[in-house]
């Protein structure tokens, strides 16, 4: 369909251009044969040099050689007896402004394409992201939306155009309508504008907005006017913000359980602390009375090894008295035996 059409349109620019050169014919002749005149007519020249330059860039060029052809042709043919050189000046000057015009026209060409992959490039990439991207317009109604609005929304792109934001995402306390308004005609943006929606196919999801305005010529037609959009970025934080709230929750318990347990800890440390007391108390009773308690030890150690001296002296004493008064007895004895042999009466009764 694209092919038909260009053709058409080439063989309309042929038939353009096959006019305008019987055009330029007919009036060098009429001016140069009829009038006598070389000038004014020549100003109309500028038409299909310009349009031949424009539409098939240096290829067009042959249709200014053509035209200065017959400028040329016509001079020397025609006005013999005039003698003018405007005619020969004209001739380099439509070669300029062909050559000028088609380079122009060679690098505008190359410029729209060098936008239009820039363009489709972007278009790809903004069909890939995951996120809902979404432009409006001045009046907060969807331009164009990307494949990921789909998957959200379950609305097809072609049928975002003209829906309010609003009627998507909801707005009661006209939050997101104020915060978007701001960026019409700017390049300001807003971030992490956290919404609520709930969705029938997803049920609850919390999405994260930003959102730039911007600002940019667009043409119209053969007009260029201001373009003032809004670009919105949707992106589901839904997942991030239920982890979230679990990892919150978790240190919750988490430090309640270390309060708790730091508790138990310290009421143990207490009683440890008190049982320690009371032991170092006992142990210092223990280790008075067990001071005390040598202290008799080596008392009745001295004691007893006193004691012991004693009785030992007094055995010593007791044989060594013993045996004296056994001594004497026996000295008795051996008196009385010789009394008797004296024939004397015993002294000792023993």
């Amino acid at each position: 369909m694209k092919n038909k059409f260009e053709f058409k349109n080439e063989k309309t620019k042929i038939l353009i251009m096959v006019i305008l050169l019987a055009g330029a014919c007919f009036l060098t002749y009429y001016f140069h044969a009829v009038l006598g005149k070389g000038t004014v007519f020549t100003h109309f020249f500028y038409i299909p040099i310009i349009l031949s330059s424009l539409w098939w860039k240096r290829k067009g060029i042959v249709v200014t050689i053509f035209l200065i052809a017959i400028l040329i042709f016509s001079h020397f043919l025609l006005r013999t007896d005039v003698e003018t050189i405007n005619d020969l000046i004209r001739a380099p000057m439509f070669l300029i402004i062909a050559i000028v015009t088609a380079i122009l026209s060679e690098k505008i060409l190359k410029a729209n394409e060098r936008i239009k992959k820039e363009r489709n490039f972007s278009a790809n990439v903004i069909a890939s992201v995951p996120d809902s991207l979404i432009v409006l317009d001045r009046h907060l109604r969807i331009n164009k939306v990307n494949i990921s609005f789909k998957n959200i929304f379950g609305i097809e792109p072609e049928n975002a155009a003209g829906i309010h934001i609003t009627d998507i995402l909801g707005d009661k306390d006209g939050k997101l309508t104020s915060a978007l308004s701001q960026l019409i005609g700017t390049k300001t943006k807003i971030e992490n504008f956290e919404l609520s929606y709930n969705s029938e196919k997803f049920d609850k999801r919390i999405f994260n907005i930003s959102a730039r305005g911007i600002v940019q010529v667009e043409k119209n037609g053969n007009n260029y006017e201001n373009g003032e959009e809004i670009l919105i970025i949707i992106e589901d934080i839904t997942i991030r913000k239920q982890a979230e709230e679990t990892l919150r929750r978790f240190n919750e318990e988490l430090e309640q359980k270390v309060k708790e347990r730091t508790e138990e800890l310290s009421k143990k440390i207490k009683e440890i602390e008190a049982q320690r007391i009371v032991t170092v108390n006992i142990s210092n009773d223990l280790e008075k009375t067990n001071v005390k308690l040598l202290k008799e030890v080596y008392e009745r150690k001295s004691a007893e090894k006193e004691l012991k001296k004693r009785l030992h002296e007094l055995e010593i004493f007791y044989d060594a008295t013993l045996g004296r008064e056994g001594r004497i007895i026996e000295l008795k004895h051996q008196v009385n035996e010789l009394l008797v042999q004296l024939g004397k009466e015993k002294e000792y009764n023993v």
